[in-house]
């Protein structure tokens, strides 16, 4: 069976450059999740490792209890937790990671194959919205085949990731759908930084 093109990038395709450059220099392929895109890098390092036990415990304690607070009671609570209350939230992660380790299947102990998806996806995603804006007036199968171009990749590929991801933004919170955007941007950001770098050796 062929591998997934977002979850192993074809060698030597600008797709493949890109994740390669985002994973190796960037913090939210790092899940850097107290960085200038917090819930972005946590959603990252999520699927990387979603096995909460072997988490950092700060990591379950802040990006997952107390962003979760956050999003359902708001800010002023969750800062209120954190201040007052810093032994009822500990307690919490703790209780959250031993339930995840106690009641995991077999098929969820074993480690995750790691693989390029998420950031392919967003990498995807940048470059269409990049394109839409350089293509004001393009159909869509004009600017999936713009991309594909770009990226080396197949255009039917780019269509499925397109509409998958449209279905699924459209079932998002507005909390969750300003963590999408906000992942989109950052991965748009890099791409651009990485653009813009000199290469080595040439003045």
């Amino acid at each position: 069976m062929p591998k997934c093109v977002m979850a192993f990038p074809p060698p030597k395709s600008t797709l493949e450059k890109w994740v390669t450059g985002i994973r190796q220099k960037n913090p939210l392929a790092d899940g850097d999740w107290r960085g200038p895109h917090g819930d972005a890098a946590a959603r990252v390092r999520l699927e990387r490792e979603p096995r909460l036990w072997l988490l950092p415990h700060e990591f379950v304690r802040d990006a997952i209890v107390l962003r979760t607070i956050e999003l359902r009671d708001g800010e002023a609570i969750a800062k209120a937790i954190a201040t007052y209350a810093p032994r009822l939230l500990n307690e919490h992660a703790a209780f959250l990671q031993d339930v995840h380790r106690r009641y995991a299947t077999g098929a969820a102990r074993r480690a995750p194959e790691q693989t390029s998806e998420s950031i392919s996806t967003f990498v995807t995603l940048a470059t269409i919205s990049k394109l839409r804006r350089l293509m004001p007036d393009a159909r869509d199968n004009a600017i999936f085949e713009a991309a594909a171009k770009e990226l080396g990749i197949n255009r039917g590929v780019v269509r499925r990731v397109a509409l998958r991801i449209d279905l699924e933004v459209k079932s998002l919170s507005p909390e969750d759908r300003a963590v999408f955007d906000e992942t989109v941007r950052a991965a748009e950001e890099m791409i651009a930084e990485m653009q813009n770098a000199p290469k080595v050796g040439v003045r």
